[in-house]
């Protein structure tokens, strides 16, 4: 109820407030003339204006017959002006908005990538490189295009997604996603569907930081996935207009509206999204028991159709010249329809069927809202960097599950032996709740220290509620299955880094300590189970520059991953008669100690050499025969990989840009069961041509080999191709892309085999992700100044919400 009163709030005040600051923006003129190395004018030169820190592209102008351009820059922020011309080298500058600097720009003679009958257009790299992360601007990929948020996230150098929906960045699992500054606490399929509901255009860029340092929340082993979504980064009046259509075995259609106002002292945005999808699993197993020679097969299909509805506003006021205070508030409201059917059959040691279960559900409705209200304070202490930030957030959901479902077993002749018609009804509520403060200040000349602290308070209450149909027209309540969780958890945390910079040396360290506790209480049997923990995470990074050009980098972090939530329910959840889930509320959280070494020898070159050791890794185990599978996590093995990563970019020509990461892996996972060693590949190339001003083409492949992966073993190479095309017509107000993803379905075709000690397995799956696509956005605007967002203090609570 709050939440749409919120919304109905927001949609009132917003349009009068941009009819009123419509035209109130406040800017100055800075002029260049662009000449080359003898002072002669250059006519027709490309200038882009792009907004500091993110490089958010604002504007793009032309230099007229006497070679000079006249930049409108918003005074208080800060730009970096790209200037670039045919046969010239390109060159850039660093402006202040509010500095007045008329000058001239010397562009370099250079005809070594000149063209026959081609006008090149040189583009900022979709993939860029820095110290500490890769930067991928999904954005502006045509690839992009036509897909969600979960299925980008292989478009990700070094990003590996597995069978299981575990996010990896190279061999480490465990990876966390971020939304912003806000940590999602979600994994499996529960972040596949919380994903799944995110366009891919309204992704701004996608960082992939494989070792966060200390002023990043400790969660996540295996690194952090930040996805910053788009805003509208426009002043004056802005907005845009899109659609999207695509097609794979089903269509996706999803329309979208953005829409700010920006002036001196205030600023407002909005945005609507609604998504409608429909996606398919199909999903064949053999299992076998090692201490019975009896056989499990089971062949399902699983089909959702969703639609959502996505919602955010946003107000940025700026008091004064140092200060920023920011309220935004986005929702969501999804209903998804499943429609899911099995067969499962059981095979004696002489390969003649025992029995067979058939197993379908009328679809079932799952419905979801979320609210989320963050407020964030910024004032600017010194021109140096200095800064003091204050974060609040608060994030509550509710779900709701609603099923009907039936299984009819079968003997040797295929008489029904038995039926069984069910009902369950799975709900559960979620309330976060954060507060944070960061400082920085360059307290002595090349010394910088960053400090801060966190406090977050998370509750859940999930009631899961079965019943069996009698037979006589009535529904029995099921009191062994019927359940319910309350779950409460309290984090504190503090940290403290410096940073200290000479000449060509860098060095950073920081500490973060975490005070964890956490409480989960059965509301069947009213049974308790706690945890009480203090973690240090420390970060050392070390850079020195041998060259202008070379340099080697040290690095060293210690990182935690906690349970997802649900995963600490100590009840069973009923997948079908055959298969059930079961929580543990045992769980200990997974460590892990994370080491590299790079070597620089050129800018568009590195060579990283990582070590990386886990305890107590999180994994599924099964319990009971063959015949009845449980499938519960626990903490089963320690994980060591050794991992050489190569990145190499290179502009073969101004209108050819290539980015490539090469991965080799070797892993030892073991316990007191089994102990396995993993050897794999993982390479991935990203492609850009932009032939003119108006036409970019994209290619991307990737390529993961067969091969032990811990407890599995990939039993086929995955090697994916995708294209797309980018056109922007009509003075580039309208962009339309177009392309296919996965060409040769290569990517949701999968086999493996496992072998945990207890079973032997062999799963083949398929879902859908060969899909064609087309997609047109409209960009209406009166001005080309950058608009920008707040931070976040809650993303890792939510990250983990499993719901």
């Amino acid at each position: 109820m709050k939440s749409k009163l919120m919304l109905k709030f927001m949609i009132m005040v917003f349009p009068f407030i941009t009819l009123t600051l419509e035209n109130l923006t406040a800017q100055i003129q800075h002029r260049y003339r662009i000449v080359d190395e003898h002072g002669n004018s250059i006519e027709s030169a490309i200038v882009r204006i792009f907004e500091m820190p993110d490089s958010t592209l604002v504007q793009t102008l032309v230099t007229d017959t006497s070679g000079v351009v006249n930049l409108e820059l918003l005074v208080g922020l800060k730009y970096w002006v790209a200037f670039s011309r045919i046969g010239f080298k390109n060159t850039s500058l660093f402006i202040d908005g509010a500095v007045q600097k008329p000058q001239d720009v010397i562009l370099i003679y250079d005809d070594s990538h000149l063209l026959a009958e081609v006008e090149v257009f040189a583009n900022r790299p979709l993939v860029r490189k820095t110290a500490d992360r890769v930067i991928v601007d999904i954005g502006r990929s045509p690839l992009a295009q036509g897909r969600n948020g979960y299925e980008s996230l292989s478009l990700l150098p070094g990003v590996i997604v597995s069978t299981d929906d575990d996010i990896r960045i190279g061999a480490k699992s465990g990876a966390r996603v971020m939304i912003g500054n806000r940590l999602l606490r979600l994994s499996g399929e529960e972040l596949r569907n919380y994903l799944q509901a995110l366009r891919a255009e309204d992704i701004s860029s996608i960082e992939v930081i494989a070792r966060p340092p200390a002023s990043f929340d400790a969660e996540g082993s295996g690194g952090i996935i930040k996805i910053n979504m788009r805003r509208n980064t426009n002043s004056g009046y802005n907005g845009t207009v899109s659609t999207n259509f695509s097609h794979g075995r089903y269509s996706r259609f999803s329309g979208a509206a953005t829409s700010s106002v920006r002036t001196e002292k205030l600023e407002a945005q909005a945005s609507l999204n609604i998504p409608h999808s429909v996606n398919y699993r199909q999903t064949d197993i053999g299992r076998s028991q090692w201490n019975s020679s009896e056989r499990f097969e089971s062949s399902s299909f699983y089909r959702s159709g969703n639609a959502a509805f996505n919602y955010r506003m946003g107000l940025n006021f700026y008091p004064g010249k140092n200060h920023t205070l920011g309220l935004e508030a986005s929702g969501s409201f999804l209903n998804e329809k499943v429609k899911a059917m099995s067969a499962d059959g059981t095979f004696a040691s002489s390969g003649t069927v025992d029995s067979i279960m058939r197993y379908s559900n009328f679809p079932d409705t799952r419905e979801k809202g979320l609210f989320d209200l963050g407020l964030n304070y910024r004032w600017d202490v010194d021109s140096a960097g200095g800064a003091l930030e204050l974060l609040g957030n608060h994030y509550s959901s509710k779900s709701e599950r609603t099923t009907y479902y039936s299984s009819n077993f079968y003997d040797t002749q295929g008489s029904m032996l038995r039926s069984i018609l069910r009902y369950s009804d799975l709900g559960t509520n979620m309330d976060i709740s954060t507060i944070q403060g960061d400082f920085s200040k360059n307290i002595v000349q090349f010394v910088t220290l960053r400090t801060g602290a966190k406090f977050s308070r998370v509750g859940t209450r999930g009631d899961n509620c079965y019943k069996n149909f009698d037979g006589e027209g009535e529904w029995q309540p099921d009191s062994i299955l019927s359940n319910g969780l309350s779950y409460s958890e309290k984090v504190y945390a503090g940290y403290a880094s410096a940073t200290l910079t000479m000449a060509s040396t860098e060095i950073q360290a920081g500490l973060r300590v975490e005070r964890t506790d956490m409480k989960t209480r059965s509301l069947g049997d009213n049974q308790e189970f706690g945890n009480l923990y203090t973690n240090f995470f420390p970060s050392v990074f070390l850079k020195q520059e041998i060259t202008e050009r070379q340099y080697i980098s040290v690095n060293y972090t210690r990182r935690i991953l906690r349970p997802p939530y649900q995963a600490l329910n100590p009840y069973r959840i009923l997948v079908n008669e055959n298969t059930m889930s079961e929580g543990n509320p045992y769980l200990r959280p997974q460590l892990s100690h994370n080491f590299a070494f790079s070597y620089s020898p050129d800018p568009d070159f590195e060579i990283t050499l990582s070590y990386d050791s886990q305890t107590d890794v999180f994994g599924d185990t099964e319990l009971g025969s063959s015949l009845k599978t449980i499938v519960t996590t626990g903490n089963i093995a320690e994980a060591k990989d050794a991992t050489l990563d190569i990145f190499w970019s290179k502009d073969f020509t101004q209108w050819w840009t290539s980015m490539n990461n090469l991965s080799g892996t070797y892993n030892r996972f073991r316990n007191d069961y089994f102990d396995r060693h993993a050897k794999f590949l993982f390479a991935t190339t990203n492609n850009t041509f932009s032939v003119s001003p108006v036409f970019t083409f994209q290619f991307n492949g990737r390529l993961f080999t067969k091969g032990v992966d811990r407890y599995y073993t990939i039993l086929m190479n995955s090697w994916v191709f995708d294209v797309g095309t980018m056109v922007r017509l009509m003075d580039r107000r309208l962009v339309m892309t177009m392309g296919v993803n996965d060409i040769f379905h290569r990517d949701g075709n999968r086999r493996l085999s496992m072998d945990n000690g207890t079973f032997q397995s062999i799963t083949h799956s398929k879902w859908d992700t060969r899909r064609a696509y087309i997609g047109l956005t409209w960009q209406f605007r009166n001005d080309y100044r950058a608009v920008r967002g707040i931070k976040r203090s809650n993303q890792e609570e939510v990250n983990r919400t499993w719901n």
